[in-house]
């Protein structure tokens, strides 16, 4: 394969289908995106630890996506052997069911010349790890994606080492099932997973990097209430009321790739967000209202993760799991990983 050359992935993700189309540099660095994507299709929804299944709107959906994507990379005149299909967590464990079935075999007939795997625990959590890796070779701390139906994280500290990276099945739409829809009790199941690691405790103080779709729309939705509450503030400051009466000046929070945030920055706003109802999003962007009903519980599993390793600061990662896959597919990421 040649050093410069497009590649796309397609993510056909619990959550979220993305096509992503990259420029591919070599020599351990980090791909280039060209356009990404995505169809909210939320495969994992009502999906439950025992016996799960696909959401069967989420099926259509996925369908329409996985159309619209071949025509995109037809457009582009992509190589099918530079189309690499990847499927995570609700796949995987569905795919012994007939509708599962069913949707991998048309994506199969829809990319016949491409590949498509689906992805281990192991290689899902490989792949974030190799992401988190590529945006920042020198991490030390807690990596932390999570996704519709799973999370993966772990430590990262040095690229010769083998790092303690895992998956586990929950992500926020199948902790939303699991709880049936009780958002308190959803971040207390979520706590309760992260405390059979004994070893996470070992990034206290280090920082955290934040990774994957859910915590992107946290980030968009801190970025979306700190606008707003900036602009409540200033247009009661302008009103010339009693000093008093007058706000605190207010600071709008952005947390694009790369950006850094301290707990205490970025405390008030969780705590805000997880006291949102779905109709608290009406007036958000559409990306946001999109998410509406997870955003709340990813401010309350943030907290539950800042709680356990009191992170010095908190790094945003918007370099995914697709970026991991193509490092590994074309056998150009770090070494040990």
């Amino acid at each position: 394969m040649t050093k410069s050359s497009l590649y796309a992935v397609i993510d056909m993700g619990s959550n979220g289908f993305t096509l992503e189309i990259f420029k591919n540099h070599g020599d351990g660095a980090p791909p280039e995106s060209l356009y990404k994507i995505t169809h909210q299709c939320k495969l994992a929804e009502g999906m439950l630890q025992e016996n799960p299944r696909l959401n069967e709107d989420g099926i259509a959906c996925a369908k329409k996506a996985l159309k619209a994507f071949k025509e995109k990379i037809e457009k582009r005149k992509l190589k099918p052997d530079h189309v690499f299909l990847v499927a995570t967590d609700a796949i995987r464990r569905t795919q012994e069911t007939e509708t599962t079935k069913d949707l991998l075999e048309y994506a199969k007939a829809t990319f016949p010349e491409s590949s498509l795997d689906i992805l281990t625990e192991e290689q899902e959590a490989k792949a974030s790890r190799q992401a988190l890796f590529c945006a920042f070779p020198d991490a030390k701390g807690l990596g932390f994606n999570t996704g519709g139906a799973s999370s993966e994280f772990g430590l990262q500290d040095t690229e010769d080492a083998p790092q303690k990276w895992v998956t586990i099945r929950y992500g926020a739409l199948t902790l939303l099932a699991a709880a049936e829809g009780n958002i308190p009790e959803a971040a207390k199941i979520f706590g309760a997973a992260l405390d059979q690691y004994d070893w996470i405790p070992m990034a206290k103080g280090k920082p955290l990097y934040l990774m994957g779709g859910s915590f992107s729309a946290l980030a968009k939705a801190i970025n979306w209430l700190s606008k707003k509450e900036k602009k409540t503030k200033k247009a009661l400051q302008e009103e010339g009321g009693k000093k008093k009466d007058k706000p605190k000046k207010a600071q709008e929070i952005d947390f694009p790739h790369g950006a850094t945030l301290y707990p205490a920055h970025i405390q008030p706003y969780l705590k805000a967000l997880a006291g949102f109802e779905v109709s608290d999003f009406n007036a958000a962007p559409e990306d946001i209202k999109k998410r509406a009903k997870m955003i709340p519980l990813m401010a309350l599993v943030l907290q539950e993760i800042m709680n356990r390793v009191a992170p010095h600061r908190i790094v945003r990662c918007a370099l995914g799991m697709r970026v991991g896959v193509l490092k590994i597919k074309l056998k150009d990421h770090t070494p040990g990983g």
